[in-house]
Parts: structure tokens; sequence; C-alpha cells
């Protein structure tokens, strides 16, 4: 593992900083990433004979920390984990001020915001080594972890954790049919998307986290096959609709899907050609969301949203170099597009 900011010793004076009469929280993002790594980090404190009491799931998005205090004054909280939730990056203000009034601890894999008031109890790896992939690492100091090698394969391929080389071997030690030409293609591939199709249709990640500790997988793949379906519908309309402005090499579409699927369906284009693959669609009848997908690429798109967004009221953005979202006012649509193609 690479570690930006802190490291494995970071965590564990954290952890033996927690007392039995504390309250824990475990705050994490609504996937794989944040699903996988809350489940090992919950197995870490029970094996230290530690209880959480109170965990929620959290989507990207402006003022995401807003009334979190409220909620964690009521459950008496004094330890906070945060794992994969990028709070530096989209709700700043907010961290700050949540840290000010709560003991907490922050791993994540999302770049660091150079504004961070202090590095203190901050833990940030580089991309590819996702917050799954850390926690699972840090684990293996308090119990077997090797019957989670499934999930922590599973969240790896999803977040493309492979384009390491080291990552890689470990993900070929694990699962024999991972190949190198395509990594999705694959036992782990498959579960990855099964949970993620499956999160798109119940947006109640606490039941699918449930599904996962008690591997039962019914219902998972279940709802994920409508969603399958769902998405293939768009990708053809993607297909055949979408605007293309060549000297970018950038596809843009405006869909209406049923489900929240406009990551995939850029992701799964973005993935059989070069190219830059966006996909906007309302979350409300005030604002869009558009997910930007490059993964055979080298442009960094996570710049692109961020020059998308400048001088945009009330827009948020940012990720990875390969994938990365932001969410702007309906309004702002075409000023956002010019700001991006200039």
């Amino acid at each position: 593992m690479k570690f930006l900011i802190g490291n494995e010793q970071v965590f564990l004076g954290f952890l033996d900083s927690i007392k039995k009469e504390d309250k824990i929280a475990i705050l994490t993002h609504t996937d794989l990433d944040g699903i996988a790594s809350s489940i090992f980090l919950e197995k870490i404190l029970e094996s230290k004979g530690l209880k959480v009491s109170f965990l929620d799931f959290f989507g990207y998005k402006p003022g995401m920390l807003d009334d979190l205090s409220i909620k964690l004054n009521k459950k008496n909280i004094t330890k906070v984990f945060l794992t994969d939730l990028n709070v530096d990056g989209n709700d700043l203000v907010g961290f700050e001020k949540l840290r000010k009034n709560f003991n907490i601890l922050l791993i994540d894999h999302h770049p660091p915001n150079p504004n961070l008031e202090t590095h203190v109890n901050i833990i940030k790896n580089h991309s590819e080594d996702c917050s799954a992939w850390v926690l699972y690492n840090f684990a293996k100091k308090f119990f077997n972890i090797c019957e989670w090698n499934w999930l922590v394969c599973a969240a790896m391929v999803e977040e493309w954790s492979f384009k390491d080389n080291d990552n890689l071997e470990f993900l070929k030690s694990k699962c024999k049919d991972i190949k190198d030409e395509d990594p999705f293609d694959s036992e782990p591939g498959r579960i990855s998307e099964e949970i993620s199709y499956a999160l798109k249709f119940n947006k109640d990640a606490k039941k699918i986290y449930n599904s996962i500790k008690k591997n039962d997988m019914k219902e998972i793949k279940r709802t994920s096959a409508i969603v399958s379906k769902e998405i293939d519908k768009n990708i053809a309309k993607f297909k055949e609709n979408a605007e293309y402005y060549k000297d970018k090499n950038l596809y843009f579409y405006y869909g209406k899907p049923k489900f929240d699927i406009g990551n995939i369906v850029a992701t799964k284009l973005s993935k059989q050609n070069k190219g830059i693959y966006c996909y906007a669609s309302n979350i409300d009848n005030k604002r869009i969301r558009i997910s930007f997908r490059n993964n055979l690429g080298e442009e960094d798109v996570s710049e692109i949203v961020k020059n998308g967004i400048k001088g945009l009221e009330d827009a948020e953005g940012g990720g990875h170099k390969r994938a990365s979202a932001l969410s702007i006012r309906t309004q702002d649509l075409e000023k956002f597009k010019e700001n991006t193609l200039k």
C-alpha cells in the first residue's frame, strides 16, 4: 500500500485510544468499497470487544455532513470512523466543523484537499489502494481475514485497484480467473457488478450491507438482474444519441434512466473504447448529476470536472483520474458544458 497521509500506526493509535465506555460510529460511502470497508472495520472492533453504536451510509453531495452533529450527539457518540467518503473533497467546511466536535479518524483513497487544516487522524492512500484494501490489510493483525478474500477482491476490481501491479498480483494469487486484459471478466468482477447493481435498485445500503455480512446473495442477484436490463437499454440509447466532441474525444449524453445508473453506463462504454464518456441525469427537478469515465485514456477526468464547475454556484465535484462525478444546478448545464469544452 502507498500512503499519502498517515499510515497504519495512525490507525492503531486511534484504535488504542478507544475505551470501553466510548460510543463508536462508522460513517461510510454507499458503494461496494464503503460497505466492505465498514464490514472489515466492524470486525476489527469486535475482535477488541468493542461495539458499533451507529452505522450510516452517505452519497457524495454538497453539504453531505449537514446535521450530522445532531445525529451523533443524540447517540452520545464519542469516536467516529469515516471510510471512503471523500469528505475533504465534497464538504471540507462540514468536515472541519465535525472534527472540532468529535474525535474522528478518516480513512480514504481520494486525493487530499490541500486546504485541510491539519493531517492529524487522517489516512489517505493512492487511488488504487481502495479503502476496503487498506482495512483488509489492517485487519490481519486482529482476526483471520481470509474468509473475506472474496469481498476485498470484488471491491478492488470495482475500484480498479488492479492498475497497481502489486494489487494485481494479490488479486491473481486469490482469484485464478483474474486476467491482465480484463480483470472484470472474473468471479470478483461478477460479484462487484451484482452488488453495484443491487445498490442502484435498493437505495438502503444497510440492507445490502447486512446481506453481504451474512454472505446471502439471493436478493442481490434478483435485483441486480432487473437493473442490468435497464443498463443495457441505456447503453444502446447512449450510443445512438450522445453528442460527440471530436477535438476532446468526448461523448455527452443526457438520459432519464429508471435507476441512478449513469456512472455504470459511462464505465462500461469507457472500458470498450478510448474516449471520455459523460452521462448526465436529473437528481431532482433542480439538480443534475454527471458521471465522467476515461478508463482507456490518459486524460484526468477529475481535472476536467474541477475546471467545468469553476464559477458555478452550488456546484460540487471530484473523484479520480479515470472516474469522477459532479452535481450542478439544472440551469447551469450549458455553462458547465461550455467550461468543459474550452
